[in-house]
């Protein structure tokens, strides 16, 4: 999303990655992330210098709360370790958490005007609530009075556009910036040299499937039914680890059903870089997983796509927008033979044309919320008069 977000901008303007933690994530595709407390604590001695524009794009964050998010940034003994102390020694769990973080805050991801510059603008671009009914009378409070000041409020999914719009603030309904992903870096994509490798491998093209960690219940079913599928097709069935941030996929996990597949049916993805992992996607046929951003990253390249039954309300929240209503959300794997035929019977002429309707909403509500906030942009094609760029195969 970094990336998208530069791109749309233009080079000369990239912005600043901020995060909750210091990291380097280039190695992998991704960024240079700064840690947001320390990048504020020096904009607020700079009295001089022009007040930042910060631009909060999601991902589920507008809820997520400081100890879910800290927690994530943990490796896994030490997160096991630290939800031990939230439960058993809170305040101890508070004073690592701020000390960690430099946050004393309820949630993770929120810029508010505690921590930023007098005159600072923020702006929300793509952000997710898919639970808002889970958050306590306090955090609620606390929430709606943070986003109260932000100058564009664009939300992903139905579930938190509603709450939000209901609570009296001003809303725009606003798909992912991924569903840009083709017309922004498609050619990036196509490139890579492991896909390159996948399309000499599977000639007549493959299944893209996911599975987080915490659904261990679905795997051997759901590769049952995928590797029947796929290898009265010739298709190939290829794993990928879509997330490893700790709670998130099993990369051994994957490799293991990949294993036990057929021979020449299954392949397990190892790269970690995050065109490799798009592009999984995007050149397969289909994609069946729990990941929200895989699904996403099907609908932007126009292929037929399942959720796996995860139970997701971020999945529901946004499909219940974006998602052609020809196509079932979430099935079980018990559903996957009866439903697999059908799925690729799907009209790809009508997929693709979803595609370019959903990237045109995007792009055009990235340029109004460019324009609120005096944002440069790039100048870019538009989806409704160009053609797919991942075009499909013969």
């Amino acid at each position: 999303m970094p990336e998208l977000l530069t791109r749309l901008l233009g080079r000369e303007h990239a912005p600043t990655i901020a995060g909750l933690v210091t990291a380097d994530l280039r190695e992998a595709g991704g960024s240079k992330v700064e840690a947001f407390p320390a990048l504020s604590n020096a904009w607020r001695n700079q009295a001089s210098a022009q007040p930042p524009i910060i631009i909060h794009f999601g991902g589920e964050t507008l809820g997520c709360s400081l100890s879910d998010g800290y927690a994530m940034t943990l490796d896994p003994s030490a997160r096991s370790r630290f939800l031990q102390m939230l439960r058993e020694a809170p305040s101890q769990a508070a004073a690592e958490m701020r000390s960690a973080t430099g946050l004393n805050a309820s949630f993770a991801y929120l810029a508010s005007s505690g921590n930023l510059p007098v005159s600072s603008i923020c702006a929300h671009h793509a952000v997710g609530l898919a639970q808002p009914g889970e958050l306590s009378p306090s955090a609620r409070k606390a929430l709606l009075r943070n986003l109260e000041s932000s100058l564009f409020l664009g939300v992903r999914g139905e579930k938190g556009a509603d709450f939000l719009e209901k609570s009296g603030l001003p809303v725009h309904r606003m798909p992912c910036v991924v569903t840009a992903l083709p017309w922004l870096c498609g050619d990036d994509i196509a490139a890579r040299g492991p896909l390159v490798d996948l399309r000499e491998r599977f000639p007549k093209g493959w299944i893209a499937v996911q599975i987080s960690a915490y659904r261990k219940k679905l795997y051997a079913p759901t590769a049952r039914a995928l590797g029947d599928f796929a290898r009265t097709r010739g298709l190939g069935v290829v794993f990928f680890a879509a997330g490893t941030a700790t709670g998130h996929d099993d990369p051994s996990s994957m490799e293991r059903l990949a294993l036990s597949l057929p021979e020449g049916t299954g392949h397990f993805l190892r790269s970690r870089h995050i065109w490799d992992l798009a592009g999984v996607v995007t050149g397969a046929e289909m994609f069946c997983g729990t990941s929200l951003h895989g699904r996403i990253l099907a609908m932007a390249a126009g292929i037929p796509r399942l959720s796996l039954a995860a139970r997701f309300a971020k999945i529901h929240s946004y499909c219940q927008l974006w998602e052609h209503p020809d196509l079932p959300v979430e099935v079980s794997p018990e559903a996957l033979p009866r439903l697999l035929p059908l799925l690729e019977g799907q009209d790809r002429a009508l997929l693709r044309r979803h595609a370019r309707w959903l990237a045109q909403r995007y792009l055009n509500a990235f340029t109004l919320m460019a324009k609120v906030c005096g944002l440069p942009t790039a100048t870019l094609p538009s989806p409704l008069t160009t053609s797919h760029p991942l075009a499909p195969r013969g």
